[in-house]
């Protein structure tokens, strides 16, 4: 595992030293006992569900959109606004 993590490292032009490299693999290998506890689950008899959790729509709020702002609000900080556009300076400020 170590000599792939330094191929690819040298591959893609990083420096990694011992520590990160042994922290890598320590996490990777972490990663993969979590992935082998879901291989223990027995999923044969379980129906497909579209969504995992039941949600009922009676819950959800209204969705009423409400102008916070004022579009000339946006641009009240800009220094070179004319009313409708930011203009974009070229010289060196």
């Amino acid at each position: 595992m170590n000599k792939k993590i330094k191929q690819l490292s040298e591959q893609f032009y990083f420096e990694i030293d011992e520590q990160t490299l042994s922290y890598l693999e320590k996490s990777f290998d972490d990663f993969l006992n979590n992935i082998n506890l879901f291989n223990q689950f027995d999923i044969n008899n379980l129906e497909p569900m579209d969504y995992p959790v039941s949600i009922s729509c009676s819950i959800l709020r209204k969705d009423i959109p409400v102008q916070i702002n004022e579009p000339k609000s946006y641009f009240k900080n800009s220094k070179f606004f004319d009313g409708q556009y930011i203009k974009i300076n070229n010289e060196k400020i």
